[in-house]
């Protein structure tokens, strides 16, 4: 069989092809024929992912751009990110850049699973999308949830709840992304080693910067924590306004942190 006459929208071993799907990963950044999403290498079995030459033909991508290879450089995971990606720089015969590819996973599959499952499980679920930002999921869920059930307004005590849940979220996201994943390469540069560019290393030298920021994150997982009655996935913001107020449970010193928080959150710069 020729390459021409491969169809590259059905699968090789249906067409009577040898793939050799299972043994490489392309990550070229195509569209995948299955999920429309940019390939990330085959990673499962040859079933999911369609984009792969037959053996005889050396194997590789038909939709990556062609070009000939001779070293594929992969960073895998990228760090410093809230979710997963991977970097892919392809260096030609003549030891050039031929092409680079940013890839970010974002298909979670939870428009798949949650099928089938009761219309107000919707919010509890998709924060689960999320470890570090639940909330924005959470809230997000419970609008579209509203939006068919054609609730248009809200209980002001309710609004005023959600705004300081997303509040909330925010600081300690921020905070987090600020200290861990990004400021320690802007305080160190990339010629400091990697094991100094961390927090560690920001202790040291900004130890007491550090600390306000660890503080401020602490104040947003507090005040979220009052409202949503988790500190990770929120679950009280359902359908019409929220399930509890801010004042049901103990919340302790905990509040006057999270409080103190928000009027130092400003200050940080």
């Amino acid at each position: 069989m020729e390459l021409e006459e491969i169809d590259p929208d059905r699968c090789f071993l249906e067409q009577g092809v040898i793939c050799a799907g299972l043994v490489t990963v392309e990550g070229c950044g195509a569209r995948c024929t299955s999920h429309n999403m940019p390939c990330r290498g085959n990673h499962v079995s040859g079933r999911y992912c369609r984009y792969r030459l037959p053996v005889q033909y050396g194997g590789g991508c038909p939709l990556s751009g062609g070009g000939v290879m001779s070293k594929k450089i992969v960073i895998d995971p990228i760090s410093r990110i809230e979710g997963e990606g991977k970097v892919s720089i392809f260096i030609g015969t003549d030891g050039e850049v031929v092409k680079a590819r940013s890839q970010m996973m974002e298909f979670r599959a939870f428009e798949e699973f949650v099928k089938g499952r009761m219309i107000w499980d919707m919010p509890v679920i998709t924060s689960k999308i999320c470890g570090i930002c639940p909330i924005p999921h959470h809230l997000a869920a419970v609008k579209a949830v509203e939006a068919v059930l054609g609730v248009n307004e809200l209980p002001p005590a309710a609004l005023l709840l959600r705004k300081l849940l997303l509040a909330g979220g925010a600081i300690q996201d921020h905070a987090l992304h600020f200290l861990y994943l990004a400021f320690p390469d802007f305080v160190f540069g990339p010629e400091t080693p990697p094991e100094k560019r961390s927090v560690a290393g920001l202790l040291e030298k900004h130890g007491a910067l550090v600390k306000k920021a660890v503080f401020l994150r602490k104040c947003g997982v507090q005040l979220a924590e009052m409202i949503s009655s988790h500190s990770i996935y929120p679950v009280t913001a359902i359908p019409g306004g929220m399930s509890k107020g801010i004042g049901c449970g103990g919340v302790g010193q905990g509040k006057g942190d999270a409080c103190q928080g928000l009027v130092n959150s400003g200050r940080m710069c």
